[in-house]
């Protein structure tokens, strides 16, 4: 049998992956999602609640004395955070929130704080060219991951493209950096309030002197 209707079905028998004339069909659990009336609501209402957050957040560290004392890069942005918010990071819902940035194509600069449907909540100091900043690891906690010259808009760091501050050789000089931390809390009180330390102590840690490490 020739024609549109042939064509289209060949198309979605490839495209899919399954069987020519196969049917297309929910599984139970899709189904069930599908008719839930109550999990996008309640995905939205989270989501309403973590923008109200990381809004609070913004205003408690723009108020930081370190925030005051901090050698920021040119053109770095404190008067107001910036909150992006979608539906498909790796397949996952979010919302991210970065304070104090400044993004062009040659220079970066921005700590970022995102919250992450089914994955633990995490900040990143993200700097490249002149946005780099000199650091001293041995300030920062064990709990801390580095990402040198790589992907550094890979939010996920537990994979491989990051490592413990203790294997990286501080000593080389470096184009482009992400030092990421997760963090523990599983309420939005206790999110902030880890947030605010972790602003502390990288910027802490961080000189701001030099363009290199």
């Amino acid at each position: 049998m020739n024609g549109p209707i042939n064509d289209l079905r060949i198309y979605l028998s490839i495209s899919l992956n399954m069987p020519e004339l196969s049917p297309l069909k929910f599984s139970p659990t899709e189904l069930q999602l599908v008719n839930d009336t109550a999990a996008f609501p309640l995905k939205r209402k989270i989501i309403e609640k973590v923008c109200v957050a990381f809004h609070n957040l913004a205003e408690v560290l723009k108020d930081n004395p370190i925030t005051q004392v901090f050698p920021f890069p040119e053109m770095v942005n404190l008067k107001a955070e910036k909150i992006t918010k979608g539906e498909n990071l790796e397949g996952f819902p979010y919302v991210v929130m970065d304070f104090a940035y400044t993004f062009s194509k040659a220079d970066i600069f921005t700590f970022r704080t995102l919250f992450w449907f089914g994955h633990l909540p995490s900040v990143s100091l993200i700097m490249k060219g002149s946005g780099l900043k000199d650091c001293n690891p041995t300030l920062l906690s064990k709990d801390w991951k580095v990402s040198v010259d790589g992907d550094i808009w890979q939010n996920d760091n537990n994979i491989s493209g990051f490592i413990e501050l203790k294997a990286w050789d501080w000593s080389k000089t470096s184009q482009k950096i992400r030092l990421s931390k997760n963090l523990t809390g599983n309420n939005l009180e206790k999110i902030v309030i880890e947030v605010e330390e972790a602003y502390v102590e990288i910027l802490s840690a961080c000189s701001g002197s030099s363009n290199s490490f």
